[in-house]
């Protein structure tokens, strides 16, 4: 564990801007009115490391977490448990550089991991443990940038399920809220289901896209956040969907559901439901010409196409043309 890179203070703060959407150099940083909140969960900036109370840093508090996370902007690490627990050997005589020894191990991997995206230290936290910490960073601060970490959370939930995919399992997963309380969809795990397809992610995205587009009472979402969930969801899956002639005849060949035919109004009624007779267009189709297709690329072609295909079967299509 020796050898730790500290990073400059720039390069610090960028990187966990980069990681957790926190901009410590904003002077608004602290502000906790414009933070959410997580149950059971408590994170602190701590500009001085020598402060080890815990009535010493409750000012300081601005968004909560697992257990805790402390930023240390002097030294600039972070760690998960009260600063008296820190245990790092600091020279009083020098600099943060000259920190002389890690005694936790998760620390030490954590920071290597978060700080500096050591790979091999995200193999160490997901094998002793701290996996539900790693994953975190995907479900609470919407971290969707590492396509290890990405493969990790998706196979997890691909091993568990067996009796099917849970709601519960996915709900963090498409999508959450970023500090601010604002609708973050994580759109670079979308990419990355896009790029490295299965049968399994498939049919994750279309579990949850339908459930986004059904009547529900517990939806962490508005129904306008959840119809541009549905229909990034269904954006990826076509785009998937695309790419399934070039897979056509092999074991890779895709099975996409119903939820790209959510868009046909033929398949539901004013009320929601699927019907086979011929209805209006689809509330869901309202909602993505009304947000321009939510300026997703080619996604207005790709649902005209969809709607064009599908005339058959007595869909109303004026609104797409």
């Amino acid at each position: 564990m020796q050898n730790y890179r500290f990073l400059p203070d720039n390069e610090y703060a960028e990187r966990i801007k980069y990681v957790f959407g926190i901009d410590l150099n904003a002077p608004d940083a602290l502000d906790k009115k414009k933070l959410k909140s997580h149950e059971n969960y408590i994170v602190a900036l701590n500009p001085n490391p020598d402060m080890d109370s815990k009535d010493n840093i409750q000012d300081k508090e601005f968004y909560p977490y697992r257990n805790h996370l402390y930023f240390f902007k002097k030294f600039n690490i972070c760690v998960m448990q009260m600063p008296s627990a820190l245990l790092l050997e600091i020279d009083k005589n020098t600099d943060k550089d000259h920190i002389n020894v890690y005694k936790s191990a998760f620390d030490y991997h954590w920071n290597n991991y978060i700080l500096n995206d050591n790979k091999a230290s995200l193999a160490w936290l997901v094998s002793n443990g701290k996996e539900m910490e790693v994953k975190d960073l995907l479900f609470c601060f919407g971290y969707d940038k590492d396509a290890k970490l990405n493969k990790l959370i998706l196979d997890s939930i691909s091993n568990n399920a067996n009796d099917g995919y849970s709601i519960e399992s996915l709900e963090q997963v498409f999508a959450g809220r970023d500090l601010n309380g604002k609708l973050q969809i994580h759109e670079n795990l979308l990419k990355f289901i896009q790029e490295n397809p299965t049968n399994d992610y498939v049919k994750m995205l279309d579990i949850y896209g339908n459930y986004c587009l059904g009547e529900k009472t517990d939806c962490k979402f508005t129904r306008d956040e959840s119809f541009k969930i549905a229909a990034y969801i269904t954006y990826y899956l076509k785009l998937i969907d695309l790419e399934n002639d070039k897979r056509s005849g092999s074991d890779e060949y895709l099975i996409i559901n119903d939820m790209l035919f959510r868009i046909i109004g033929a398949l539901e009624d004013k009320e929601g439901n699927q019907r086979d007779d011929e209805g209006e267009d689809s509330k869901f189709l309202k909602e993505i010409i009304k947000n321009d297709y939510y300026n997703l690329p080619n996604f207005k072609e790709m649902v005209y196409g969809l709607v064009n295909d599908y005339r058959n079967i007595g869909y109303s299509s004026e609104t797409v043309d």
